[in-house]
């Protein structure tokens, strides 16, 4: 870690030492019309250096020495202005803002051209930066391609303090998805994932995105869950120019393209739109099997053939219908895909009509296609109690997974302005990721096992979200007087998020050699107890939000005459105008949640054995002498036989070798036949039935509404014209409610809802089991009124170098999910989630402290300090109940966030001529996160030597560093960057207490990710006036993806696996 911080100093000492010049800057406007001039000469008489304004009017003279100057602002069409006496401070930038009065005898045509802040330019972002009241960092789509983001998950880990968990989950400054934010365009965006509240980052293709801003502190303007931070990604907005633009790349990994063992399965894969069109929907008539008294199953008769006259009852032709309706893959394949691959269109223009009246509008799609493929090594390790530490257990794993990921995006915006001061537009999009994912996870046998494990899965998801978004904003330049203007924006949208997982699958069974060459496979292994309902399921699962928001804020900006602490130095005059507002509003979040489930297992139907079976008994001859009796045996065994080879018998014994499957083939998945025709149903015998798909019972949905009403009021306030307040405060009345059901109520109504049951020792500490409650017990109501104020300043010391402090109260919520009574099963991670109706709202208290120096245009130099005390923290705990591993969230007594950041963007031409076009960025932050572990839980992981005081936080990484260096040559079209990205260890789960399959007392400690590195290249290049070449390789390291057991201050192997090297070639055409 030191390194990382010693690196980090030396490149900005490198980067600063070259400073110590000054530098002048400033924007050339038409006074006439007030627009930006581009074009304009701006030329310094005593240097002879030159340079234009660039389209939006600015210009930038770097290397200028200390002194005073003349310069000469020219430009055909316009009077030249001369300004003297321009003074040049060592290390300190000017700036010489002008406007160019017209001559209009030599005006042949005047060009308006808007000018858009911000957009997608580094420098652009960088002066929001610098000019913002906030603490923000920021990326735009130039970054984004350079290093070969393809969505915002991509884009967020080049901001200095954040990352990606998971590949989709944000995590800002140590706080992860509960405490990050995400709206677009500045409206929040729902969430339909069903364990977190977070919003998937990897949903947002690169290709729509202008730019991605993280706000690091609260202000009463943003939404008061803004704890770690909230991230604004911003779609692509009106161009200036008409333009289209259209774009092909493919991409090679060398750990799935061309390899023969990546796992799939028949049928498997996704279409290009990413939607299953009914193909994976369930059969008629299974959503009502409860309803329709299909619980139990049917029994097995063999006594007539079935026919007209002899037909099936209803109850086993519905069970016929449904298991032979669905999809009879249970099972994966092996098959080599192809090359990833993807495309993009995107064009947009604007037209005038009038003098005040502008219209515009762009649209892109995106288009990717995908293959993963992780190949993992993975131990279990359950820790027995310090008396009885051989009761330890570890097993390891083969787990192979395949995945075929579809993401495709399309984006529709248009605005109307009238003026400069009037627009309202309009923004429709929408996202849509598809994931097919098939997994076999084996236990390698040790020479003690006499039977390995196998577990085959197959998941396919849907995620996609929709927003409508119609936003206004109205500018009055003056209200009563010239020093107080209005500005009015508002907003409505409608949302929708869903995530829908169709025909969810898993088959898990045992297989023991049999010594003869044959394999026997069974759902159960020798001697266990147990449901067979665990073994074989099919689930349907889905998840909706709709979500409608609306507000409006409105600002009132004003001029003041504020104290010149340097005027008054100076003699130029002690007090000179500031500018401050006056802002307000209010805001209404709605959300509504329904989650439906729908579980079923196989069951092989208990077999009633054909009547007609000879009876000993009736082959016992009684005598008159002794021995009184005598057996038949030979009339006995003849009837038997005859029995026994009649045709319904020979069906019967048949069925009964169903249940398990031996196959003389090493290798071999039982999944092959299992659901082969003659194994499943009806056989041909009236009401005789084989294995049969029944529901699990209780299943829960539930509906969630969450409602948001939030008002606030803040000023900025001048103290001096270096120094400026901003404080305020936000209210928010939170409502939230679960309300579940299931179908379970009308057989046990007491008994019908899950719920977590904690037991207390009489030794001290606890453990959890599974029990069952009524529907008022499980339901989860939330009513909470919040006043969240803020206060900070920020402090021009000199005029590049700026100082921030905040202070600020925020919340965090509970998911929908966390609070529901629901077991929910993640099929490829192997763990069960389990809601908590008794969470509560966490409150932090935010301090934060940044220094920044803005030396010239592109070039940033910044340090932060934050820490973060955080009240009933929630947090995941895990639990084991008889050989289950379950998760749930609880609020811990407390936590604390702390750490600081540093971070470096220049451009290198100040240290010589020849580096004119090379950058380097460079970043890094500290994270010391955790939270107070409860009494009851220490004194439980005590028994274990598990015990702590405290733990890290989950999902919040030590440190991150990251550095890139960047070349653009613009005469040549020829642009170069490699990115570096160094995430540290973070906690994956913390220690639990639980029970195993025999119901022994067992804990399972903290897991933890170790640190991983990833190095990714870029090069593009014009090859003629319309053509673009891109060349991009991702994760050149390719380092090992591990993660550990951590006992005490020892580490014990839990996974490991590789992500593979990508390698990506495409091409691009603008017009």
């Amino acid at each position: 870690m030191r390194k990382h911080v010693v690196l980090f100093i030396l490149t900005f000492a490198c980067l600063s030492v070259f400073g110590q010049q000054g530098g002048i800057r400033g924007m050339v406007m038409d006074a006439d019309f007030e627009v930006p001039l581009s074009g304009v000469k701006v030329h310094v008489s005593e240097t002879e250096q030159e340079v234009e304004t660039d389209e939006a009017g600015n210009y930038y003279l770097e290397a200028v020495a200390p002194g005073a100057y003349t310069i000469m602002f020219s430009k055909s069409g316009y009077s030249r202005f001369i300004r003297s006496e321009v003074v040049v401070v060592e290390a300190q930038l000017t700036d010489v803002d002008v406007s160019l009065a017209g001559e209009y005898e030599e005006m042949d045509e005047l060009v308006v051209r808007d000018i858009q802040l911000g957009g997608a330019s580094e420098i652009g972002l960088l002066n929001l930066r610098m000019d913002s009241v906030g603490m923000m960092d920021s990326v735009g789509a130039d970054l984004m391609s350079k290093a070969g983001a393809s969505d915002a998950a991509g884009a967020l880990k080049l901001v200095t303090g954040a990352t990606v968990v998971d590949g989709k989950y944000a995590s800002v400054r140590g706080l992860s998805d509960r405490y990050v934010g995400t709206t677009v365009n500045g409206i929040r965006v729902p969430s339909a994932d069903p364990k977190k509240r977070a919003v998937h980052m990897d949903i947002f293709p690169a290709g729509t995105i202008e730019s991605m801003t993280v706000y690091k502190n609260f202000t009463p303007d943003l939404p008061g869950d803004y704890t770690g931070g909230g991230i604004d990604i911003r779609t692509k907005s009106i161009p200036d120019e008409p333009f289209l633009k259209f774009s092909v790349k493919g991409e090679y990994n060398s750990e799935s393209t061309g390899n023969d063992d990546f796992v799939t399965y028949k049928g498997g894969g996704v279409d290009f739109w990413g939607a299953a069109d009914g193909d994976r929907d369930m059969v008629k008539g299974m959503p009502t099997m409860e309803e329709d008294g299909l619980i139990s199953g049917e029994d097995s008769s063999f006594e007539t053939l079935a026919d007209a006259a002899n037909p099936n009852d209803p109850e086993h032709e519905a069970l016929d219908r449904i298991v032979r309706g669905v999809d009879p893959v249970m099972g994966i394949k092996r098959d080599a895909p192809g090359p990833n691959w993807g495309f993009g269109i995107s064009g947009g223009g604007k037209m005038t009509l009038g003098d005040n009246w502008t219209i515009g509008g762009s649209a892109a799609f995106t288009h990717d296609d995908k293959f993963y493929y992780k190949n993992a090594r993975e131990q279990s390790y359950s820790k027995a109690t310090l008396d009885l530490p051989d009761n330890s257990v570890t097993n390891q794993y083969k787990t192979q997974t395949g995945t075929e990921e579809v993401k495709w995006s399309a984006l529709g915006s248009a605005a109307v302005q009238y003026g400069d001061n009037h627009e309202v537009g309009v923004v429709v999009l929408h996202n849509q990721v598809t994931s097919d994912n098939a997994q076999i996870k084996e236990l390698i046998p040790t020479e003690n096992d006499d039977s390995i494990t196998q577990k085959q899965s197959i998941y396919y998801v849907e995620r996609s979200l929709d927003l409508f978004q119609l936003q206004g904003s109205h500018k009055l330049d003056e209200l009563f007087t010239p020093r107080l203007g209005a500005e009015l924006d508002w907003f409505w949208s409608l949302n929708e998020a869903e995530q829908d997982e169709p025909d969810v699958r898993t088959f898990k069974n045992y297989v023991y050699d049999n010594g003869d060459g044959t394999y026997r496979f069974q759902q159960q292994a020798d001697g266990s107890s147990g449901s067979a309902s665990d073994s074989t399921s099919r689930a349907w699962r889905n998840t909706k939000d709709d979500n409608g928001q609306w507000g409006s804020n409105l600002k009132l900006p004003f001029t003041i005459p504020a104290l010149d602490l340097y005027g008054l130095f100076t003699g130029s005059g002690a007090f000179a105008d500031s500018e401050g507002s006056i802002k307000m509003g209010w805001a209404k979040d709605d959300t509504d949640r329904t989650y439906k489930q729908h579980s079923y297992y196989y069951d092989m139907a208990p077999q009633s054995k054909p009547s007609g079976e000879p009876n000993a008994n009736d082959y016992i001859n009684f005598l008159p002498v002794p021995p009184y009796f005598a057996f038949d045996e030979a009339g006995y065994l003849a009837a038997y036989e005859g029995w026994q080879g009649q045709p319904n018998v020979e069906a019967y014994e048949r069925a009964r070798t169903l249940g398990t499957y031996t196959s003389d083939e090493e290798g071999a998945l039982w999944t092959d036949v299992f659901t082969d025709p003659d194994r499943i149903g009806s056989a041909e015998y009236q009401n005789s039935m084989l294995w049969q798909l029944l529901p699990k019972l209780r299943d829960v949905d539930y509906d969630g509404e969450q409602d948001i009403m939030a008002y606030y009021g803040m000023m900025e306030f001048p103290v001096t014209t270096q120094l400026k307040l901003i404080a305020g405060a936000r209210f928010e009345k939170t409502d939230i409610s679960i309300d579940p059901s299931s179908d379970y109520e009308e057989i046990d109504p007491e008994r019908a809802f899950p719920y977590i049951k904690k037991n207390e020792l009489p030794s001290g500490g606890y453990y959890y089991s599974v029990d069952a409650t009524n529907q008022a017990g499980s339901r989860a109501d939330i009513e909470q009124d919040d006043w969240l104020p803020s206060v900070g300043v920020v402090y021009d010391i000199i005029e590049p170098l700026k100082l921030r402090l905040n202070y600020a109260e925020t919340i965090a919520r509970p998911t929908f999910l966390e609070l529901a009574p629901v077991i929910t099963y993640d099929y490829i991670e192997d763990e069960t989630f389990i809601g908590n109706n008794d969470l509560e709202i966490s409150t932090i208290k935010n301090y934060d402290v940044r220094l920044e120096f803005f030396p010239t245009p592109g070039r940033m130099f910044a340090a932060s300090v934050f820490k973060k005390d955080i009240d009933n923290p929630i947090d995941r705990e895990t639990f084991g109940y008889l050989g289950e591993e379950y998760i749930q969230a609880v609020n811990y007594p407390s936590g604390e966030v702390k750490g600081y950041e540093l971070e470096a963007r220049s451009s290198l031409d100040f240290i010589h001529e020849d580096l004119e076009g090379f950058a380097i960025g460079v970043n890094y932050t500290k994270i010391d996160a955790h939270v107070v572990v409860p009494k009851d839980l220490g004194e439980s992981l005590a028994l274990y030597g598990l015990d702590s005081k405290e733990r890290d936080m989950e999902g919040q990484p030590e440190y991150l560093f990251n550095i890139n260096a960047t070349y653009d040559n613009e005469r040549f079209g020829t642009s170069l960057g490699l990115f570096y990205n160094l995430r540290g260890e973070m906690l994956k789960s913390g220690a639990s207490v639980g029970a195993d399959s025999q119901g022994d007392s067992i804990a399972i400690p903290n897991v933890y990710a170790k640190s991983v590195g990833i190095l990714n290249f870029s090069f593009s290049q014009d090859l003629f006036e319309h053509w673009k070449l891109t060349f991009q390789a991702k994760n050149l390291l390719n380092p090992s993806i591990e993660e550990v057991y951590r006992d005490k201050d020892e580490d014990l192997f839990k996974r490991s696996y590789k992500q593979g090297r990508s390698y990506s070639l495409g091409v691009t055409t603008t017009w």
